[in-house]
């Protein structure tokens, strides 16, 4: 009995090492080959941390920079006078519900065709969208003109208002709003500019003045420009399209 359990044993190492040899003929063609019960780590994606704007009020002038895009904007965020905020190239600016950006100085948001500058929401659905941009300053012919260049908005149903602001937009796309702009008593001007998707009027202009040139609106729901109180509006090569129940512009 002794004698079979031994044979046995022997056996048994001789088979346990006949699967090891096989074990590893196989791993020598196969190198690359994983055992089923290891799982490999997965892979992390590679998202930026986002900058958050402290607040409410920015005192100094400030430089948001593409190094440390996007920032998060979470509140009412208030630009102090005298005060310049600069945003460079490539940056994208996000918005919480309700939160809004009040221009008392300056906004000098200039991109290039490589790298736009981006206003977004932080999302599509309607509670999300009730965000904006504000310009509010002096028409005084000394004060500062705040400069929107090769910027993208979207997703903002107050889109951008002004009141007794001077505010030049140049290569711009504004999406996705009730009304795209909407300028009070200000100097306003416009080149080679889109608005698309507006609920109401794409452009609403009430007193002050508005020059646009290679304007396109496509898609509002009231009129492309609907100007009131004695606006004086400059209008040259722009096109308007898919206007629901407006005109192209009516005074």
């Amino acid at each position: 009995m002794k004698m079979m359990n031994n044979t046995k044993q022997n056996d048994k190492k001789i088979w346990i090492k006949k699967a090891q040899s096989i074990i590893i003929l196989f791993f020598s063609f196969f190198p690359g080959t994983i055992l089923p019960t290891d799982t490999p780590d997965p892979v992390q994606p590679d998202i930026p941390p986002v900058t958050d704007v402290a607040g409410p009020f920015i005192l100094e002038d400030t430089l948001f920079s593409k190094e440390h895009s996007p920032y998060l904007i979470s509140q009412a965020m208030v630009l102090s006078n005298d005060t310049t905020l600069t945003i460079e190239p490539g940056v994208e600016v996000r918005f919480t519900p309700h939160a809004s950006l009040t221009i008392y100085g300056r906004l000098k948001a200039e991109g290039n065709a490589g790298n736009r500058i981006s206003f977004t929401g932080s999302g599509t659905l309607p509670e999300n969208k009730e965000w904006g941009v504000y310009f509010n300053g002096s028409l005084d012919p000394t004060s500062a003109t705040s400069t929107l260049v090769y910027f993208d908005m979207k997703n903002s149903n107050w889109g951008l208002s002004l009141s007794n602001a001077r505010v030049e937009i140049n290569h711009s796309v504004v999406s996705g709003s009730r009304n795209a702009v909407y300028s009070s008593d200000s100097s306003l001007s416009l080149n080679d500019d889109q608005f698309m998707n507006t609920e109401n009027d794409a452009i609403s202009v009430s007193g002050g003045s508005m020059e646009a040139s290679h304007v396109t609106v496509d898609t509002a729901g009231g009129n492309a420009v609907g100007a009131f109180f004695k606006a004086n509006l400059i209008i040259s090569d722009s096109s308007f399209s898919n206007l629901g129940n407006g005109t192209a512009v009516e005074i």
